[in-house]
């Protein structure tokens, strides 16, 4: 069996050469994904003396998702506080198992697992005033993989298992050539970008022959 999952897209919040005067300016964009994918296959050959047992379990799950909040450069923003909040969290749980039984058996699972986009909140030029401006961006990955298989032959068994995970995402959080005063005494000005990333997987592999050869692989592969 095959499991194929793609999320795509992005959330976005901006202000394009606007003028906007207010006690505070808050711009949020906020993502919270999940994706889950499993694919299962067994196979059992009940001939005792020919034929084999293969079974295939393929999970691939791809997430390309962002937030991004910009402020473009000819904005002229008034308030007591400026925040731009750019958040990204990112689930992603994939499963490959399979077993297969015969003469010859084969189980082949294969989970494969990608992440990208990320979280971005900038202020690429303009006027702001104000006594206080918060601009962040935090970003939250995880991917929780396994991969299994088993497999049983009376000559020839053979098991293979796969993972391999990649997290490739941005978090920036930016003030770019804008001009910053104060509305009433300017305080803090603060640009702090954050990214946690988490990979947990299992690649496990077992094979079992009664008369000849039993061979198990397991591999995990993982890229942040």
């Amino acid at each position: 069996s095959v499991a194929i999952n793609t999320m795509s897209g992005s959330t976005q919040t901006d202000i394009d050469d606007a003028e906007i005067t207010a006690d505070t300016i808050t711009l949020n964009a906020n993502d919270n994904s999940t994706n889950v994918g499993v694919a299962g296959a067994v196979s059992i050959n009940m001939t005792k003396n020919e034929g084999a047992g293969v079974g295939l379990g393929v999970s691939v799950n791809t997430f390309s998702r962002g937030t991004e909040i910009s402020v473009t450069s000819g904005s002229l923003l008034t308030a007591t506080g400026l925040t731009l909040l750019s958040t990204s969290n990112v689930g992603l749980y994939g499963f490959g198992i399979a077993g297969g039984a015969g003469k010859t058996g084969f189980g082949g699972a294969v989970a494969v697992n990608t992440v990208s986009g990320g979280a971005v909140a900038e202020v690429l030029g303009g006027e702001i005033t104000a006594d206080t401006v918060t601009i962040s961006a935090i970003e939250t990955n995880e991917i929780w993989s396994l991969g299994g298989a088993l497999s049983l032959g009376r000559k020839t068994a053979v098991g293979g298992a796969v993972t391999v995970n990649t997290i490739t995402a941005e978090t920036a959080a930016r003030l770019n050539d804008a001009t910053v005063l104060g509305r009433t005494n300017l305080g803090a000005v603060t640009v702090t970008g954050s990214s946690t990333s988490t990979i947990g997987t299992i690649a496990i592999a077992g094979a079992a022959a009664t008369e000849s050869t039993g061979v198990g692989v397991g591999v995990a592969v993982n890229v942040i």
